[in-house]
């Protein structure tokens, strides 16, 4: 007998998953939910466990029965019925088709699909809810089995906690945690639509619309570790009132992603007040300045230049040079670059090359502010705040060794010392001596904001 489509699309999945691990280990070695090759594993795993189950049941429905039977009949029991249990307490699955979804990453982040397997293939009344010719109860070469050792091999990391959306989709939201001081309040407005608070306004300077964490149209999941799912707005005041001035924990899903609005989340935004088309135009301005799909790697033969090709896209003299009405420098950004988890300044000189010489650059008029506490970066077609950074979060910056026009800088997505990913922003200027200046003014920004007390 052949191997099922299922089986043989699955290991493809598992191979993609290994490629793209072996080539990020440097960075994380465990799979996240960033993989690009998740989403079609994980329903191949879901459509493995659904392949001649009794029709109209899902495979939860299943594992609710055996969390049921005695410890004698089933040697998963009580693994089973401890997951079970956890994940019919979570409000925001609401069918059994998102508890399954979450319960197979829990299996997947902690191991467990093996035994799980096992433990159901020789269940005694298997039969009754499996056709014999199914995936589950095949000969083991024709199984699920015969993927278990390669599926073993792999270790993930799952953000367990971004499942509000299981129901939908097996694509999750971005999911974010912060850590904010509120005072008084977040500088949120937020509304309740189908249990779920979404944010609908943002207060410029509140501590949670500081550098962009919560936006327009993001989900408010959790406070202080409690679900927000089915609370009112008062009763989320109410805790961050309680929470007084320490730290407040916000689980937040990102209206966000991939420069549009995620699907399952739009029909909920359509029942709000918020404007969908001039939120997806913010989205899309957004997009441009982060990273492109450039990779550092470890390849030696790093393009150079040498000063015979001139290369002056502002078309100005250094005299020329001037000052936007926002007080900003006015520079030409040409891209940025993902370089890992470390943001060494020995990374600046390949990461700028790189950029230089990427055909996909980008060319963006641009106004930068060098301010007390950080970094701010305006489209200057849109007067658009584009770029944000404290100077603690950037790790290194400087001018290209070999033509100071272009200079750039690194920066993690937190504080240096935390960050586990950092980016090169990489910009074009005219004047040499103002690119150095910025240069200058960054690291004296970063000293004084290390040593502050």
């Amino acid at each position: 007998m052949s191997l099922h489509p299922l089986l043989r699309d699955f290991q493809a999945d598992l191979k993609c998953l290994k490629a793209n691990q072996d080539k990020n280990a440097k960075i994380n070695a465990k799979i996240t939910d960033a993989n690009p090759h998740l989403v079609s594993l994980c329903k191949g795993l879901e459509a493995m466990f659904q392949h001649g189950l009794r029709p109209n049941d899902n495979v939860f429905v299943l594992f609710e029965v055996i969390s049921l039977e005695p410890k004698r009949e089933a040697g998963m029991n009580a693994l089973v019925k401890h997951i079970v249990s956890e994940i019919k307490k979570i409000r925001t699955l609401k069918t059994d088709v998102g508890r399954s979804r979450h319960f197979f990453r829990c299996c997947l982040n902690n191991g467990w699909l093996t035994s799980l397997v096992i433990s159901l293939r020789n269940w005694k009344t298997i039969g009754d809810w499996y056709e014999s010719d199914s995936l589950l109860l095949r000969s083991p070469n024709e199984s699920i089995m015969s993927i278990l050792p390669d599926l073993d091999l792999l270790h993930f990391d799952l953000h367990l906690a971004n499942r509000s959306f299981l129901d939908d989709s097996w694509e999750l939201p971005i999911y974010n945690r912060f850590e904010l001081i509120p005072g008084s309040d977040l500088g949120l407005m937020i509304c309740s639509f189908q249990g779920k608070i979404v944010v609908t306004k943002v207060k410029t300077y509140s501590s949670a619309g500081e550098d962009g964490k919560v936006q327009v149209g993001d989900v408010i999941d959790d406070l202080d570790a409690t679900p927000t799912y089915g609370m009112e707005p008062e009763a989320i005041a109410k805790i961050v009132k309680k929470c007084g001035k320490r730290p407040l924990a916000i689980g937040v899903v990102k209206a966000e992603k991939n420069g549009k609005i995620f699907p399952p989340l739009k029909a909920l935004l359509e029942q709000s007040s918020i404007d969908l088309k001039r939120l997806e135009e913010l989205m899309s301005i957004r997009k441009k300045w982060r990273p492109n799909s450039l990779m550092l790697d470890d390849d030696n033969n790093c393009p150079s230049n040498d000063g015979n090709d001139e290369f002056d896209p502002l078309l100005e003299d250094e005299e020329d040079f001037r000052h936007d009405i926002r007080g900003g420098t006015e520079l030409l950004y040409i891209g940025s670059l993902k370089v890992g988890n470390v943001g060494d300044a020995s990374l600046l000189d390949k990461a700028i090359h790189r950029v230089i010489h990427d055909q996909k650059k980008v060319h963006h008029s641009v106004s930068i502010h060098l301010q007390e506490l950080g970094v701010k970066m305006f489209c200057n077609e849109r007067g658009k705040e584009v770029l944000n950074y404290t100077y603690p979060e950037i790790s290194a910056c400087g001018c290209c060794s070999t033509d100071n026009h272009y200079l750039a800088f690194i920066a993690g997505n937190d504080l240096c010392t935390m960050a586990t990913e950092f980016m090169c922003h990489v910009f074009y200027c005219a004047n040499q001596a103002k690119a150095r200046d910025v240069i200058s003014t960054i690291a004296e920004g970063f000293e004084r904001t290390q040593n502050a007390v």
